[in-house]
């Protein structure tokens, strides 16, 4: 399966580089490698991680990397796992909005 991200998802990743990098870079390697890993099983088993409640009006479901929730959605039409969201651990929960596609 192909993995793509919506935009939001990708400026939240690239937030979360930047802020590791300059923190700490050894973390910011560590984070990459282990979410590589976690995202290159989605591929394979995309129906591995749990559904969550925070999406309820679509069948998503999370992976955790680190302190992260990455939320993704499987388009199976278009042999698709589409990462949608990315939340820290610690973050309040709230009904995120899914791109168009998606909600429907």
């Amino acid at each position: 399966m192909r993995l793509r991200y919506t935009s939001t998802a990708y400026e939240k990743i690239q937030a979360i580089w930047s802020q590791l990098l300059e923190v700490n870079p050894f973390a910011a390697a560590r984070m990459r490698k282990q979410l590589t890993q976690s995202l290159g099983r989605l591929r394979s088993f995309p129906r591995l991680g749990p559904q969550v409640s925070e999406y309820s009006s679509a069948s998503v479901r999370q992976t955790i990397v680190g302190p992260y929730r990455f939320f993704y959605y499987v388009d199976e039409r278009a042999k698709t796992i589409w990462i949608v969201d990315v939340w820290h651990g610690a973050q309040l929960t709230s009904a995120p909005e899914l791109p168009q596609h998606i909600a429907e």
